[in-house]
């Protein structure tokens, strides 16, 4: 399954770029600064879609879009949402699977420090994506500050995993480049996520990052079993009365393959 991250700047006359990919092929949208208010919301055919939106002053909001087909729902938080933090966590069931989604901006640089408790509290799997705004050299920046040196610390220490740690995805109205976008997430489903950055910043001043997620499907897989009791006494009786090399060797294949069998393994899943 495939999600897409992007600080929009501003969705409502973006919104055009939806039909085209990476969002048309993506199943999950997490989008900041939407710059939306309640009467901005809009529908869409093949989503239902999760807002936060900051009514007292412009700027910021969050979407999270999940398919139709999924079910999702609004994790409340003890967050007070400001203009300088805000999350949004969705649960989602989708396709057997059960794993949340948070969707952050920090403007200011991101605080770990007012929810690692929230981030480490889950025993389902959990992605992260957002505008953190934090600089450090762990994802290619020559600076740090304290927020980001908290930051990774943490990160370091927890049970999650920066998927993202090269590639620019934001550039300045000069052209400065700088990863402010990352993506992060468990550490048990690591193996079997991959990202990369758009090429193209769709009128925002951020480039999208697309992230996927290979679940390993539920599979029948065989395996072949040898009775090797029966194998090493129908052997000992072959070689105890056959001196003939060649017959020899014929006679204890056929032991070894009349006593081979290949089962069926039940579906579960299997390590590539």
């Amino acid at each position: 399954m495939t999600f897409v991250q992007w600080n929009c700047r501003g969705l409502k006359n973006k919104k055009i770029w939806l039909k085209i990919p990476p969002f048309s092929f993506s199943e999950f949208w997490i989008f900041q600064e939407t710059f939306f208010k309640h009467e901005d919301h809009f529908f869409c055919s093949s989503k239902t879609l999760f807002y936060l939106d900051r009514q007292d002053q412009p700027g910021g909001g969050l979407i999270t879009g999940i398919p139709k087909t999924a079910s999702g729902r609004i994790i409340p938080t003890i967050f007070s949402h400001n203009a300088n933090q805000e999350i949004l966590a969705v649960e989602i069931f989708y396709k057997g699977l059960n794993f949340i989604i948070i969707n952050l901006y920090a403007p200011q640089g991101f605080n770990i420090e007012s929810a690692k408790q929230f981030f480490d509290s889950f025993s389902v799997p959990v992605f992260i994506f957002g505008d953190f705004n934090l600089h450090h050299p762990l994802w290619g920046s020559d600076k740090s500050s304290p927020l980001s040196n908290d930051f990774v610390e943490w990160l370091q220490n927890s049970s999650f995993v920066l998927l993202n740690s090269s590639n620019t995805t934001y550039a300045t109205h000069t052209g400065s480049p700088s990863l402010l976008n990352l993506s992060i997430c468990s550490a048990s489903i690591s193996h079997g996520v991959d990202c990369y950055v758009s090429d193209s910043n769709f009128e925002s001043d951020h480039c999208p990052v697309i992230i996927t997620w290979s679940k390993l499907e539920h599979i029948s897989k065989k395996m072949k079993t040898i009775d090797w009791n029966r194998t090493m006494s129908q052997s000992a009786n072959v070689l105890t009365t056959e001196t003939n090399l060649n017959v020899l060797t014929r006679k204890i294949s056929e032991v070894i393959r009349d006593n081979t069998k290949i089962i069926t393994l039940p579906a579960n899943n299997y390590l590539p």
